[in-house]
Parts: structure tokens; C-alpha cells; sequence
């Protein structure tokens, strides 16, 4: 009986083991994994609260590690369902859930063994040793819980294949995959696929390539390594892989020539011009800004968590950088660059309190900055009008982003004493988001600007982003003499390409704004 018993043993320790490596092999989870996710973009600069909701309800979970790019969590040993669909979510303060990542539970690895933990599923609640097996792990207990807990601890950490940026996102949160081969092969591989859980999105025939395709969600039922294996085994001679999205490899570095300046050689300003920037912090590590004089100063309070330096890092290189391996050089090489810390974390996003945006305008004011760059938005306040108006009167120039959220003219850039910058495209064309009124003064590049990032170059569109590159044009302005604000609109509207109607119109304003004296 003893060599019986043995035997029995280790064909379910085997059984158990073939059933985990099946397990890990594909996407899905088992209580007590650690669980490796992407961290999402409003998660990066915030407390994550994660918790995995199930058909029951949430259930908690332990955040074991948390960067700007990954996060592990580790599941509970009890109180998730198997073979569920389950998603990771953070739960903000006021209740609302925003999903991290989506996933599967898998079927319980120890169900059959003869411990009563039931066929391929459960109820939520359901844990190791806990269904049909009452006894504690020991000599005693019920084989298959035994091979649970001494088998379920034993996984590595799970990586949950979620879409990035360069993928196209399907409806379970991973990347699409596409198939492409003969229609034949296709249709076939579409049966075999369907039979392992996989979703078919899509069809497309390529007539002329002589090609079918077929577009998948692995929905965490098999890894792409497995797909290609099973194809092979079925003799199916199809390319699968992920459905990866595309950048142009030229023409959109466009925004110098497009108002009259070099490409890819920086234009110096024939003297130095001190430039304001109300914005988050600047990298000032970063290759587009090595040699760029900056002086920074910060308005935010003790209880203020200061903001991400992404944005205030492609605007102060729009604006001054002298070109860098990976981006082109800036409107205003030679600026002395004045950053303002005034944005903070809020919510999940980036703001600035007005109080901030006082207290940098004045700070700007001490500096004697000649140009102020506001690549801000929001409502008509009567504080802040009071506020730009003491700073147009010490004659400062100020320069906003008319916003883009395709309604009037938002405010500080509808204060008449404020420059009003709109967005084109490199064809010209209006930003779509942008908004509109006869504040308008000019346009400048703002759809695919290539700027720094804190990930490395990157594509960025914006009023905001048009602004900058406005304000590194007026800076050149002034750096051939001092004028007042009506001078430089003036010295600027006659060489003005006129995209609208003639004259000044709500969607250009004088036109699309050029630079002189390269």
C-alpha cells in the first residue's frame, strides 16, 4: 500500500507540475502570484491603490514594488475565483475605478485529484485548500491541497501582456496580433485559434498580395510563442506577430522650415533675450538643453507635489535649445531661460494655482525678463486680469496658448494685453482641437512638434507647443532692438502668411507666423 501510495504521489506532483508549466505558459494568474503590470501614465506621478475586481466584487492586494514604468503586486493565497476573468484597477479616493491591466485565473491547478476542489472553475472565495478540503496542511491533509500550497509559491513573477503605445490595444487591454498567409491557411488558423479561446477580431483580405489576414486577441488564453507552435504542429503556414503601430520616419521635423528658419542648424539670436516660463520643471540634464542658461525658481507650497517635467522640457527646448543628436535646434538659440515651478500635481493631472501663477509673474518681474511664455489655459478670472495687467504695464511681453478644447479663446490668451498663439500642421491646417475668436494674433507649429521627452524624443501636439515656438520668434524680435507689444505685432503681421481670410481672422489670426534676421 505504502508503494502505492507513492506511486499516486508523485503522478499527481507530476500531473500538478504539468499543469502549473501549462499555467505559466500562458497568461494567466494563480492565487498568490506576484504580477508584473505596466504602470499607467496617471499613475505616475500618484499613489496607486490597486485592487482586482471580480464578478464577486474587489478584493484587495499587496503592492510589492512601484516605478514610473512597472509595478509588482502580489495576489492573495484566498478569495479569488479560478478560470475568471478578473481585472487590476486603481481606486481613487472618491470611489471611481480606472482599470491598470486586465487578466485570467486560471483553472485550479489541483481540481481532479481527488480532494473535492471541483473541475475547472469556482466561486468567489474560492482558495487553495479551501473547497471540499477542510483539513490543514500536513500528513493528513488531502493530496491535492497539499500540491497547491507546495506547488502555487513555486511561479516566478507573471508579466501581464498589456498594449503600449507602439501597439494597437485590443479589447482585453493586450496587443492585437495579427496572422497573415494564404486565405487558406488563414481560415484554417482561425478554427484552431477559436478553439483555444482566442478572439477573432477581424478579417481582411489582401487581394492583390494574394494574402488573407486576420487580426486576434490572445485574451490571456496563449502566449504568442505558443501560437506560432501550434500552427506549426497543424502544418498552418501563417506570419503571426503583434500589431505594431508605425511613425513617420521623415518629413515631420518641419516646424523650423515652415517658419522660415534652418532645419537642422541652429539659428543663435544675435543677442541674449531673458524668457519667462510658467510651467513644471525642466530636465535640465536632457542633450536638447546642454549649454542652455537656465535659472529656475519654484512658487509651490510645502504641501504642493511638485509636477512632471515632460512638458516644461519640450517647451523650454522649443524655445532655446541649440539642437541636440535627436531633436532639432529651438526658435531662440542664445535665450537665457527663466523657469517658474508653478504646476503641481492634482487628480491625477498637472495644474497651476492662480495664486502660483501670480507669484510667478512677479518673480518673472524681478528678473526683468523681457518675454513671458504661458503655455497655460483656463477661465476668465478678474484676478488674474488684474495680475496681467500689472505685468503688461512694467512692459513685459506676454505670450499664451489659445487652448484646445475647440471652444473660444481660452484665458490668459483672450486678455487683449496677451499675444494669442493658435496651431497648424505641416500642411498648414488648423489643429483640430484648437479653439477659435477673434483674439487670435498669429499661428505656429503645433501638430507633431518633435521635442525632448522624459522617454526620449517624442511627437507632441498642442497650443501650448505653438506657443513656445511663437514666443521663440518674438524673442528674436526683440533681441534686434526693444519694442512694446503693439510693435512686435506689427513688425510681425506684414510677414505673415495668410491662411484664411484676408486680414485677421478668428482661426489664424495675421497667419501663420515667420522668423527674420537668420
Amino acid at each position: 500500500m505504502k508503494q502505492i501510495a507513492t506511486v499516486l504521489m508523485a503522478a499527481l506532483v507530476a500531473l500538478c507540475l504539468a499543469q502549473m508549466a501549462q499555467a505559466q505558459g500562458r497568461n494567466c494568474l494563480l492565487p498568490g502570484d506576484t504580477v508584473e503590470v505596466p504602470t499607467p501614465g496617471y499613475l505616475r506621478n500618484a499613489t496607486p491603490n490597486i485592487k482586482v475586481r471580480t464578478e464577486g466584487g474587489l478584493v484587495s492586494v499587496t503592492l510589492l514594488s512601484f516605478t514610473v514604468s512597472r509595478m509588482q503586486i502580489r495576489l492573495p493565497s484566498v478569495g479569488l475565483p479560478y478560470n475568471e476573468p478578473i481585472k487590476f484597477v486603481h481606486v481613487e479616493s472618491n470611489g471611481r475605478e480606472k482599470v491598470v491591466a486586465n487578466a485570467r485565473m486560471c483553472a485550479d491547478p489541483a481540481a481532479g485529484t481527488g480532494d473535492g476542489g471541483g473541475g475547472g472553475g469556482g466561486t468567489p472565495g474560492t482558495a487553495p485548500g479551501q473547497q471540499g478540503d477542510q483539513t490543514a496542511p500536513g500528513a493528513n491533509a488531502a493530496p491535492g491541497a497539499q500540491l497547491r500550497q507546495g506547488l502555487l509559491s513555486r511561479r516566478g513573477p507573471v508579466t501581464i501582456d498589456q498594449a503600449t503605445r507602439n501597439d494597437v490595444a485590443a479589447p482585453s487591454g493586450a496587443p492585437e496580433y495579427l496572422l497573415v498567409g494564404s486565405a487558406r491557411d488563414i481560415s484554417a488558423a482561425q478554427v484552431v485559434l477559436a478553439q483555444r479561446g482566442v478572439v477573432i477580431l477581424r478579417t481582411v483580405s489582401l487581394g492583390s498580395l494574394n494574402l488573407g489576414m486576420v487580426a486576434v486577441d490572445l485574451n490571456g488564453q496563449i502566449t504568442l510563442a505558443q501560437v506560432r507552435s501550434l500552427l506549426a504542429q497543424r502544418g498552418i503556414s501563417a506570419t503571426v506577430d503583434r500589431h505594431a503601430v508605425y511613425a513617420m520616419a521623415a518629413g515631420r521635423v518641419y516646424a523650423n522650415t515652415l517658419v522660415g528658419l534652418p532645419a537642422t542648424q541652429g539659428c543663435s539670436l544675435t543677442r541674449p533675450v531673458r524668457i519667462g516660463l510658467i510651467d513644471g520643471p525642466i530636465e535640465k540634464s536632457s542633450d536638447a538643453l546642454r549649454n542652455v542658461p537656465i535659472f529656475s525658481n519654484s512658487v509651490l507650497g510645502t504641501a504642493e507635489r511638485i509636477g512632471s517635467a515632460d512638458h516644461a522640457t519640450g517647451i523650454a527646448a522649443l524655445i532655446a535649445s541649440p539642437g541636440g543628436p535627436d531633436t532639432p535646434p529651438g526658435f531662440a538659440p542664445g535665450a537665457h531661460l527663466y523657469s517658474v515651478i508653478a504646476f503641481a500635481r492634482n487628480g491625477g493631472r498637472d495644474v497651476a494655482r492662480l495664486e502660483n501663477i501670480a507669484k510667478a509673474l512677479d518673480w518673472l518681474v524681478s528678473e526683468r525678463v523681457a518675454l513671458v511664455n504661458m503655455s497655460l489655459a483656463g477661465r476668465y478670472n478678474a484676478a488674474l486680469e488684474h495680475v496681467i495687467g500689472m505685468a503688461d504695464a512694467k512692459g513685459i511681453i506676454l505670450v499664451a496658448a489659445a487652448g484646445n478644447d475647440r471652444r473660444a479663446v481660452a484665458y490668459p490668451a483672450s486678455d487683449p494685453r496677451v499675444i494669442a498663439i493658435t496651431a497648424v500642421d505641416a500642411a498648414r491646417r488648423l489643429y483640430r482641437s484648437s479653439n477659435s475668436g477673434p483674439e487670435v494674433d498669429f499661428a505656429a507649429p503645433g501638430v507633431d512638434v518633435l521635442v525632448p521627452s522624459l522617454r526620449g524624443p517624442a511627437y507632441r501636439s498642442g497650443t501650448s507647443y505653438a506657443a513656445a515656438i511663437a514666443a521663440g520668434v518674438l524673442a528674436r524680435e526683440l533681441a534686434r532692438g526693444p519694442t512694446s507689444r503693439s510693435g512686435l505685432i506689427e513688425r510681425l503681421r506684414g510677414g505673415a502668411i495668410d491662411l484664411g481670410t484676408a486680414g485677421k481672422d478668428a482661426l489664424y489670426g495675421w497667419g501663420l507666423i515667420q522668423a527674420t534676421g537668420c
